[in-house]
């Protein structure tokens, strides 16, 4: 809470006035992240583009946005402390639920009821593209034994994933 207040540049009083404990205020910082995580303003492009183009929108910005420095900073502290504060990383993991599981299952949902795809389960499928886009690549970023991605690599990585999704759910003959 020292070091908080010292960035913040406010007294831990004026930081308990706000956030009645550490709980409350790394909850909040968790909901904050993963509101910025969750895709805002992809989504309501991706609604209006073709199902590969708007896939690819969603997984280069879920991508992008898991991989910053900042994502997995916050990532690495929850994991860090989860043994001991397991109510934080349950709230990290709502959050996410809330937002981009939940975003993404009901873009899946309405492409899947246009007829776009054939989707028999939603929930599985939904965890089937976020594991695509997540894959070896994000453990290595969170587990400091990568660095960095290149821009090329992340398009290329999610086009990769967005077509072996398309071909799970559209049939062999999709051409992405």
């Amino acid at each position: 809470m020292d070091e908080i207040s010292k960035k913040a540049r406010v007294s831990k009083s004026t930081l308990y006035a706000h956030f009645c404990n550490k709980e409350v205020l790394f909850r909040s910082i968790i909901s904050c992240e993963c509101a910025n995580i969750a895709l805002l303003e992809a989504w309501s492009e991706a609604w209006d583009l073709p199902v590969v183009e708007g896939l690819r929108l969603i997984g280069l910005t879920y991508v992008t946005s898991i991989t910053s420095p900042k994502a997995l900073a916050l990532q690495r502290v929850v994991l860090g402390g989860a043994q001991h504060f397991p109510e934080l990383a349950q709230a990290l993991y709502e959050a996410d639920r809330e937002l981009t599981f939940g975003r993404i299952s009901a873009y899946l949902s309405e492409i899947n009821r246009r007829g776009e795809l054939s989707i028999p389960d939603i929930d599985l499928a939904t965890h089937q593209f976020i594991g695509l886009l997540k894959g070896e690549m994000h453990l290595k970023l969170l587990l400091c034994i990568r660095e960095t991605l290149d821009e090329d690599g992340v398009r290329i990585f999610v086009e990769d994933s967005v077509s072996f999704f398309m071909k799970s759910y559209c049939g062999v003959g999709f051409q992405g």
